[in-house]
């Protein structure tokens, strides 16, 4: 199963004061690297740095190849 490029998104402190704002935690699940965001801009940054990070790793590297099981 491919994980790269799948993000665990947890919101937090829903307001009805504030009720476009958007803040939580992100989590890519292959590597494990988490960032707390405050904005919807925030949250779709970090996930744009680790799709392009994804992008440019060499393909030897690469884990959603087929025929790639994690243990």
């Amino acid at each position: 199963m491919a994980v790269r490029g799948t993000f665990v998104v947890q919101l937090r402190n829903f307001s009805q004061r504030e009720p476009d704002r958007l803040e939580g935690l992100v989590e890519e699940v292959d590597t494990g690297k988490q960032r707390h965001f405050k904005s919807e801009n925030d949250l779709i940054r970090f996930m744009r740095e680790r799709v392009a990070d994804i992008q440019d790793s060499p393909k030897e590297q690469r884990t959603d190849e087929p025929g790639y099981y994690r243990s």
